[in-house]
């Protein structure tokens, strides 16, 4: 999350699963998300504090896949944060290029959920995955590869909702991978990825 230095700033919380809490310590601030009521408050980054970095979490016990409920707040100058601001709207209007020809999956996100559990692709062959986020806007997803010992072989960006993209690959090896969301690690994002 990125925010302005000396300049309100209005966060909205929803939640479309369970309770919540949005908390970041050097703030001493923490408001709760609970499902079906909007939340909303303010709050101003001194100017003094550009170019800092300040963590957040989520400060409720909310599921398994809490401990990864982490966030950054990005504290930038004015200039700096409209630059960052309009990169960001170019690249989310930006439509999707074409897949290469014989290599496109499709995975669905709604609900914070994949549409599928099982992806199969050919062995050392690049393939590319048409992504759609159609979860509601503020709510991002991505489609990362994982190994079976669980490190990370492809780390795509996240997109946000009502959005899609176009994510490539390089050729894996024969063998089974797992194709999840980093942002929701949870099981309802998670799939098995065969290359044979």
């Amino acid at each position: 999350m990125a925010v302005p230095v000396g300049r309100s700033v209005q966060v909205t919380l929803d939640s479309p699963d369970v309770i919540h809490a949005f908390y970041v310590p050097k703030f001493l601030f923490k408001r709760d998300v609970v499902p079906g009521q909007t939340n909303r408050f303010e709050f101003t980054v001194d100017e003094k504090e550009a170019g800092q970095v300040f963590r957040g979490q989520c400060a409720e016990l909310c599921g398994t896949g809490h401990r990864s409920m982490l966030f950054n707040v990005i504290a930038l100058s004015p200039a700096d944060y409209d630059a960052w601001l309009g990169a960001l709207t170019a690249t989310t209007n930006a439509t999707p290029g074409p897949l290469p020809s014989g290599t496109g999956l499709n995975v669905v996100a709604k609900d914070i959920a994949f549409d599928t559990k099982t992806l199969e692709v050919a062995a050392n062959t690049p393939f590319a995955i048409a992504f759609q986020n159609q979860d509601p806007a503020g709510v991002t997803h991505d489609v990362d590869i994982r190994d079976a010992g669980g490190s990370v072989l492809a780390n795509q960006e996240p997109i946000n909702g009502g959005t899609s993209a176009n994510y490539s690959y390089e050729g894996l090896p024969s063998g089974t991978y797992t194709f999840i969301c980093s942002i929701h690690p949870v099981p309802s994002m998670t799939g098995t990825l065969t290359v044979k």
